[in-house]
């Protein structure tokens, strides 16, 4: 049987829109294969930006607090530098070249920390070429201060009629205190004042430098104390009322305190349970709480009852109101004469460091 020729169809290519569909993959494609190593390299180099911004940020956290730190525990600098050192080694096996230089006084301190940063990818990618790898530079600064502190002491001396006016001694635990506190505090004559009251001449009195002072003593002031509050006279109670005593300690803390360029104030009110049960904390701290609110100044406030009967409840007033705070704690002798309460005072004061940007 004869085919007829004309029923065979020749075989047909692709057609012109195959081969565009083709060109098109072939094309993306080789396009993906370009492009994806750009991407690869880019996405790395995120990382990496985000690798050293992160290691930036903790070696500055880690200088802050080294720094404050030295400057609470007044360490020499040599510490300070070998500490910080020692972070920035264990922060990153990245670093190297490190080194730490600062500078420190009473009240200030700067440490810098100087670095080369190997960035991974890069430092392949150069190797890859046969070039030599290169360190990225990094350098943190931290610089702190102690905030400038002003503080003010009261002893309220009265004592009971039939108690010793020289001698006494609930008086002269609340002198030993004071002068321990102001050698805790470690602070000039500019910085820290101490009244009594009732005064001889004024219902609250500034007791003078020890040198100077002639006040009411039991005895000569001692060379080596800056008050010597442990000397001071005792007085039988007077008829002043706690609104009286609250307005001279409040008038003498404006000079002191409230008016002068301190960035922390703290007022200490050291008084007998009588005294305290006869509302002299609470009439003070109503008008501090009012000179607050007036000056829109901070100030931390304590009163501490010499109490050994151990049957005063204690409060804590307002806290927080535009950063101040209002306390009152009561303590017995042997508690007054250790050395927590001191040290705790003196912490809280000494601590208040900040770090500058």
């Amino acid at each position: 049987m004869l085919l007829d020729r004309s029923s065979i169809s020749p075989p047909r290519g692709p057609t012109s829109e195959q081969l565009g569909r083709r060109c098109s993959g072939t094309a993306s494609l080789l396009f993906m294969l370009a492009v994806l190593p750009v991407l690869f390299v880019a996405l790395s180099l995120g990382v990496e930006v985000m690798n050293f911004m992160g290691l930036r940020a903790q070696l500055r956290r880690a200088a802050d607090m080294q720094l404050i730190e030295a400057l609470r525990q007044k360490s020499p600098g040599e510490l300070l530098v070998s500490r910080l050192t020692d972070e920035g080694r264990l922060l990153s096996g990245h670093l190297e070249d490190i080194s730490v230089h600062s500078s420190l006084s009473d009240s200030t301190g700067v440490v810098a920390l100087e670095a080369r940063y190997k960035a991974a990818l890069s430092s392949f990618i150069e190797n890859l070429c046969g070039r030599p790898t290169r360190a990225i530079p990094l350098r943190v600064v931290s610089k702190a201060r102690r905030q400038h502190a002003g503080t003010m002491i009261v002893v309220d001396r009265r004592v009971l009629s039939f108690e010793p006016e020289c001698g006494n001694a609930h008086l002269q635990a609340l002198g030993r205190f004071t002068d321990r506190l102001v050698e805790g505090l470690g602070g000039s004559a500019a910085d820290i004042s101490v009244f009594i009251t009732p005064g001889d001449a004024d219902l609250v009195e500034p007791v003078s430098e020890a040198r100077l002072d002639e006040g009411p003593r039991c005895r000569p002031a001692r060379d080596g104390s800056l008050f010597d509050v442990a000397a001071i006279k005792g007085t039988l109670g007077g008829a002043e009322g706690p609104l009286d005593i609250g307005y001279a300690i409040l008038d003498n803390a404006l000079e002191k305190i409230f008016t002068q360029d301190f960035e922390s104030r703290l007022i200490v009110f050291l008084v007998s349970k009588a005294r305290y049960e006869a509302g002299d904390s609470s009439f003070l701290f109503s008008l501090l709480r009012s000179a607050v609110e007036a000056s829109r100044l901070p100030i931390h406030a304590l009163t501490i009852v010499l109490d050994d009967s151990q049957g005063f409840d204690n409060r804590i007033a307002d806290q927080g109101y535009l950063g101040s705070s209002f306390r009152e704690v009561s303590v017995s002798t042997s508690e007054l004469e250790g050395a927590r309460l001191v040290a705790a005072i003196s912490r809280g004061m000494r601590d208040a460091i900040v770090v500058e940007e």
